[in-house]
C-alpha cells in the first residue's frame, strides 16, 4: 500500500506570527516548497522574530523577491496545494493565488471585518477595543476579504500597548492555524 504524500504548501511569511505558524506547518509534515519573506531591514528596530532565520535554520530556501508578479512560473513549477499567507507584508497577485487547487489562506491580526489592511493590531489599542484577535480566511483578490475559516479573540488590557497585544496574537495564530489545518488539507475550510 502507498503512503500519501505530504501536502505541498507555498508560504509567504514575516515577524513572529509567520514565525509560529511556519513551525505549526512543518511540525504537521506540510512540504513547504517556497518560502518567501521581506529582508530583514538593518535600519528598522525589529522587536519580532525573523522568519528568514527561523527558515535558514530548518534548511528552507528563503526567497525575498521585490516584487511577486514575476514568481508566478517558479510557484507553478512548485505545484503547490496549498498556499499560505501569515503576516505577509505585500499583496499577492490573483496569478499566484490561483495556483493552489486547495485554495490560498491569509492569517490576519483582527477579528475581520473590522481593522482590514495594515497596523490592526495598533487602530485596535489606538481605538481602546476591549478585544481584538486572530482570523484565517481564504484569500480573495482584495485584501482581508475572503471567507472566514477561524477566529480567535484575545482582550486588550487597559494599559497594554500595541507590541503587548501583537505578543499574544502569535500563540493565538498557531492555535486557529493548528486547528484548521485538517480541513484546509482536506479541502473542507473557507467556502
Amino acid at each position: 500500500m502507498s503512503e500519501k504524500r505530504p501536502c505541498r504548501a507555498v508560504v509567504f511569511a514575516y515577524s513572529s506570527v509567520g514565525c509560529e505558524c511556519l513551525k505549526v506547518l512543518l511540525e504537521q509534515g506540510v512540504d513547504v516548497r517556497l518560502l518567501y519573506t521581506h529582508r530583514d531591514d538593518p535600519g528598522e528596530v525589529r522587536w519580532f522574530d525573523s522568519v528568514g532565520d527561523l527558515a535558514r535554520a530548518r534548511g528552507l530556501s528563503v526567497l525575498t523577491p521585490d516584487a511577486l508578479s514575476g514568481e508566478v512560473e517558479r510557484v507553478r513549477a512548485a505545484a503547490p496545494d496549498v498556499i499560505f499567507s501569515f503576516y505577509y507584508r505585500s499583496l499577492i497577485p490573483m496569478s499566484v493565488l490561483s495556483l493552489a487547487p486547495l485554495g490560498a489562506f491569509n492569517l490576519h491580526g483582527s477579528l475581520l471585518p473590522r481593522y482590514r489592511g495594515r497596523a490592526c493590531v495598533n487602530w485596535a489599542v489606538l481605538n481602546g477595543e476591549p478585544e481584538t484577535g486572530v482570523t484565517l480566511h481564504r484569500m480573495t483578490a482584495r485584501a482581508d476579504r475572503g471567507n472566514v475559516v477561524d477566529r480567535i479573540a484575545v482582550p486588550i488590557g487597559p494599559d497594554e500597548t500595541a507590541i503587548e497585544v501583537f505578543q499574544k496574537l502569535v500563540p493565538a495564530a498557531g492555535a486557529a492555524l493548528r486547528r484548521s489545518l485538517g480541513a484546509i488539507l482536506a479541502g473542507e475550510a473557507g467556502g
